[in-house]
């Protein structure tokens, strides 16, 4: 029992500097981890509001992103149906040329 519970605490410190250097190694580790995530979270949401701005500049610049994406794909939908309309009334001279 003692043995499997040093292992384990051994494998939660970084690198196993804590046999060496003593317990005062690891007095500072949680403020630090939990000061850096603090400051990795507040550089994320600045990216995220960045990403949001930027975004906002596309949006005003072409009326709407979603607009914009929906316009396309019901364009592309509209070329869709005029190619197979196309390729219906190709279709269909030709059968009628063969026909005659």
């Amino acid at each position: 029992k003692m043995l499997v519970s040093g292992m384990s605490f051994a494998s939660t410190e970084p690198n196993n500097k804590g046999k060496n250097d003593g317990n005062n190694s690891n007095a500072h580790l949680p403020s630090l981890v939990s000061e850096w995530s603090s400051i990795y979270d507040f550089l994320l949401h600045i990216d995220v509001a960045r990403s949001f701005s930027e975004l906002r500049r596309i949006d005003d610049g072409c009326g709407s992103l979603w607009t914009t994406k929906t316009s396309i794909d019901a364009i592309q939908s509209e070329e869709a149906k005029q190619r197979d309309k196309m390729t219906a009334m190709v279709s269909m001279l030709k059968g009628g040329r063969e026909q005659k």
